[in-house]
């Protein structure tokens, strides 16, 4: 680990193998799935992780140079971040149970699906769903919702997108489960993002 600011930078080369193999290295793919295509990273060269607001200035300056030098960056970014932008104070901004930004660096854009990616990794054929669970009471949702609308009349937002999390217990990895939504949901663009640490 190198540190960078207060985000943390890893470097690294993940072994190339199957989908057992490389679950724990970064991959991210993503999918045109109307027009079959789709087209992928891994073995990345730099990581960029932000945990406090505070690091954001400093890790897209970071982003910023590697995309000068000629790398491809993926990743995702809290809907929080846009946030920063207004002239608010950052303390009322809710900290996300993500990191605010999490980006890889890559050399190389590969096309295609990586090897044995559309087949299922695990051994059950039924998704088994249990303790199903959300992060928010109604009450909570609630009284998020009189927030977001008293930013709406100030003019800090101009929209909003209300959210809370579910959690589960599944036999299915993540994997799986994404090729599994991806069957039952079709949608044209998709995107699998396995994080080492967390998926997306």
């Amino acid at each position: 680990l190198r540190p960078i600011g207060r985000y943390h930078c890893r470097l690294g080369s993940p072994q190339n193998g199957d989908m057992a193999t490389v679950k724990n290295q970064p991959l991210l793919v993503f999918e045109d799935t109307l027009a079959q295509s789709a087209f992928y990273f891994e073995n990345p060269i730099d990581e960029i992780k932000v945990l406090r607001i505070e690091d954001l200035d400093s890790a897209f300056a970071r982003m910023e140079q590697l995309r000068k030098s000629g790398h491809y960056l993926a990743g995702v970014v809290c809907y929080e971040v846009g946030m920063t932008f207004f002239p608010i104070d950052l303390h009322k901004i809710k900290t996300p149970s993500t990191p605010w930004l999490h980006f890889f660096a890559f050399k190389e854009k590969k096309s295609g699906w990586p090897s044995h990616f559309l087949s299922p990794s695990g051994t059950s054929a039924v998704p088994v769903v249990c303790d199903f669970k959300t992060d928010t009471t109604d009450e909570e949702y609630e009284n998020q919702q009189q927030i977001l609308c008293e930013h709406l009349l100030q003019g800090d937002i101009y929209q909003q997108n209300q959210t809370y999390q579910k959690s589960f217990q599944s036999e299915l990895n993540s994997h799986d489960l994404y090729l599994l939504l991806r069957d039952l949901q079709k949608t044209q663009y998709s995107a699998f993002l396995n994080f080492s640490d967390y998926c997306v």
